[in-house]
């Protein structure tokens, strides 16, 4: 079944070029700055060992306040969802990189929150979760973003972990102010990539009254 927001979606930007216009004031644009454009470019290294592209990153993400907070998600969880002052619902989230390779502080990053409608969809398939209104398969590219360490936007911990705080992730559903009922399922997808290509993805979802 298409459903409207699938068919505004051909006329919407995406939901980074939207977070830019619904920063504000009263919200802020957080650590990644409104559009999530950090100047960067990200570039793999040509000098990575076979043992520097060995194994995958450990990620976590955490719950947020935009205020420095950070709370590590359990995998049924999801960072609190606020709904702004001028419209448009949003989260405040992070990400720990748990097992990196500090040698290399050059990253790409990705948060993705997306929404399933139980009582339209089945929500165990793939297709049934939209991002901007279009529907998503597995391995569709994520919105990834540059940072490292040297420009700010990382911070290495005491436990020598890298850590990102104060991302501001908009959720909708192909509209600027995405309808959130009781049994609305919401999921937030996090990526990150270091320059010798070790990945890591991790999923939260929180199925509410399912």
């Amino acid at each position: 079944m298409l459903r409207l927001p699938r068919l505004l979606a051909l006329i919407l930007l995406p939901l980074t070029t939207l977070g830019t216009s619904a920063c504000n004031d009263d919200i802020g644009c957080g650590s990644l700055g409104c559009g999530a454009q950090t100047g960067l470019e990200f570039e793999y290294a040509p000098d990575c060992s076979a043992a520097e592209m060995t194994g995958d990153l450990e990620i976590v993400a955490g719950n947020g306040d935009g205020e420095g907070g950070f709370k590590a998600l359990a995998p049924d969880q999801v960072p609190d969802i606020h709904h702004g002052p001028q419209g448009g619902t949003h989260m405040w989230t992070g990400l720990q990189i748990r097992n990196p390779n500090l040698a290399r502080p050059l990253h790409r990053i990705s948060f993705k929150a997306q929404l399933c409608y139980p009582a339209m969809e089945d929500c165990a398939l793939e297709e049934s979760w939209t991002r901007d209104g279009m529907p998503e398969d597995e391995d569709a590219h994520l919105y990834w973003t540059a940072v490292d360490v040297e420009s700010g936007y990382l911070h290495e911990t005491a436990k020598g972990w890298l850590e990102i705080r104060d991302v501001l992730e908009f959720v909708t559903d192909g509209l600027y102010d995405a309808e959130i009922t009781a049994d609305t399922q919401v999921r937030l997808v996090v990526g990150a990539e270091d320059s010798c290509g070790r990945i890591g993805r991790a999923v939260y979802l929180d199925e509410r009254g399912s």
